[in-house]
């Protein structure tokens, strides 16, 4: 939607137009990777949905790549948590809602080979 602002100075016109865009909200699935697990593990569930805000020209082509959401379990060890997946998405676009919010990730001990 074009905004014009107008200035008149002695004789001379001065004119302004700023040209905003169109913001929409769009849904989406996603499937999220485990990045940098150094045990097995399982993740449930493996997708979310997510409810995204942004610009029409962006969010009218995106398509969240893998890897897009992940959750990073560097350092973990074998356990059961409840982690939120870190989502990554272009300038301007915001997550208004993620279903669900956090998810569970289960770790456990490798079994050693004989």
């Amino acid at each position: 939607r074009p905004e014009f602002r107008e200035d008149y100075v002695a004789g001379r016109v001065a004119v302004e137009v700023r040209i905003e865009d169109q913001m929409i909200t769009r849904e989406y699935r996603a499937r999220v990777e485990v990045k940098n697990a150094a045990h097995p593990f399982s993740l449930k569930p493996s997708e979310i949905r997510l409810t995204l805000r942004g610009p029409k020209r962006v969010l009218r082509g995106l398509e969240l790549e893998n890897g897009a959401v992940y959750i990073d379990a560097t350092d973990e060890e074998p356990g059961v948590y409840e982690e939120e997946p870190v989502v990554v998405l272009p300038r301007g676009v915001d997550v208004i809602r993620q279903q669900p919010q956090r998810l569970q990730l289960r770790l456990w001990k490798s079994r050693a080979r004989r």
